[in-house]
């Protein structure tokens, strides 16, 4: 299934073996899951030993927090434990309209807000200016293109934490998720975010 196919990948980028698959020669740090489900899904018990396996290899797995303005509890795979799922602020530095939010949601970063571009530049009504493919229906030429989501949040945090792992190559996992929860910036008092554990900070 699905699930199964993620698990693979992710231990694959890890530098794990996978059968049938040649070994990754060049094993990640870093692990961005730039995707998720629309609907909810609990984190199965197959990708759950997967983010385990390679959580304990030191490696830090960033995913994206979902963009349908819900509960992130419920939004796969970064509701597996082991994950620090990202969720999106505008330009604001309060959380996107789109951003799911909660508990599930661990630390937030820039993923642009078309729906509250005040101070933004010229022509990017409040997005993010991102890698993109101009395919309709099949891959096309790599271009660019301005995108919101809390897939623009989590590779700038996967960037973040790739320059601390080229500071300090030894870091493991929960020493990166410190440094980043005790630097972060606090949402504002005024801001409807939840201040608590997990969903209270901004890079």
């Amino acid at each position: 299934g699905e699930s199964k196919d993620l698990a693979a990948a992710i231990i694959w980028a890890a530098g794990i073996e996978v059968p049938g698959v040649p070994v990754n020669a060049t094993p990640a740090k870093v692990i961005n899951m730039s995707l998720g489900t629309d609907s909810p899904q609990r984190c199965d018990a197959t990708t759950q030993s997967a983010v385990e396996s390679v959580k304990n290899m030191g490696v830090t797995m960033i995913t994206a927090a979902g963009n349908t303005g819900t509960e992130a509890f419920w939004s796969y795979p970064g509701n597996c434990f082991g994950t620090i799922n990202v969720g999106a602020t505008g330009f604001n530095g309060d959380r996107a309209w789109y951003s799911n939010y909660g508990a599930g949601v661990d630390i937030s970063a820039p993923g642009g807000d078309s729906r509250n571009s005040a101070g933004t530049p010229e022509g990017t009504f409040g997005r993010i200016y991102s890698t993109s493919n101009d395919g309709r229906t099949t891959v096309g030429n790599p271009t660019y293109a301005y995108q919101e989501g809390t897939s623009m949040a989590a590779p700038i945090m996967s960037g973040v934490v790739a320059l601390m792992y080229s500071v300090e190559p030894t870091l493991t996992f929960d020493e990166v998720w410190s440094i980043l929860r005790t630097t972060a910036t606090p949402f504002a008092a005024s801001s409807p975010c939840s201040v608590g554990v997990g969903t209270d900070s901004q890079l």
